[in-house]
């Protein structure tokens, strides 16, 4: 064990040296960023399966029968099973307050649902279907990039390319260029996400009636970059 931390201290000694060593020469240090706006293809939503009764055999059967049928609902509108998600399935006792008084009133079973929906204009057909479940509510809606990635490897390219053209600007007023790269960093914010939460989280015959007045809006998904670039400075002179 010794002997395994004297060699990671004593490379992050050589390492440290050899970083310090490198900076010792002139440099510019400047960070590149990039954004793009993206429009979100893919609403994720989360759902909640709660019902209750007198019976714990009873609830937990029924329980079973709801998220059975929505899940068969899913994979009927196309959803893949990789997309679809069951979590904190639960059942128990269920405890109110009444008059000041702690009382219990039968059971309870609970189960949280996700799944990723791509076809967009399917949202109006499941929302109205939903409604048709008194237990099921919809906790919140997000929106994702499926092709997240691609699009930030052009973002890194764009920071990567910003980051060289500001230090090519800050060393020309200083009548100086740059050189070689001597230290690359990536500093990346998160993407922002645009979370749609709706108004009323149970359905109800209202809800249903009013749904297909409804609009998706995901909007636009603003995803961000940041490289931090170290370059050699050669003056003027040389």
């Amino acid at each position: 064990m010794k002997k395994s931390l004297l060699v990671i201290l004593t490379w992050l000694l050589l390492f440290s040296g050899a970083r310090a060593a490198e900076l010792s020469q002139p440099h510019i240090s400047v960070y590149g960023e990039a954004e793009e706006k993206v429009a979100p293809d893919r609403i994720v939503w989360y759902l909640n399966v709660t019902n209750k009764g007198t019976s714990l055999k009873e609830v937990a059967s029924r329980h079973t029968e709801i998220v059975g049928s929505i899940l068969d609902l899913l994979k009927a509108s196309g959803i893949s099973k990789e997309n679809i998600q069951t979590s904190h399935m639960q059942f128990g006792e269920n405890w109110n307050y009444r008059n000041s008084s702690r009382v219990k009133e039968g059971y309870f079973a609970a189960t949280d649902i996700m799944f990723k929906l791509a076809k967009m204009d399917q949202y109006e057909n499941l929302w109205m279907k939903f409604s048709g479940y008194d237990e099921l509510s919809i906790n919140t809606v997000t929106y994702e990039i499926s092709d997240e990635k691609t699009h930030y490897q052009a973002l890194r390219q764009k920071a990567l390319l910003a980051a060289r053209e500001k230090a090519e600007r800050m060393a020309g007023a200083l009548n100086a260029e740059i050189g070689e790269p001597l230290v690359i960093e990536e500093d990346t914010p998160s993407g922002v996400y645009q979370t749609a939460k709706p108004a009323v989280m149970a359905f109800n015959e209202r809800t249903a009636q009013s749904a297909g007045q409804a609009a998706v809006a995901p909007g636009q998904i603003t995803l961000q970059d940041r490289i931090k670039v170290i370059f050699r400075l050669i003056p003027a002179a040389q």
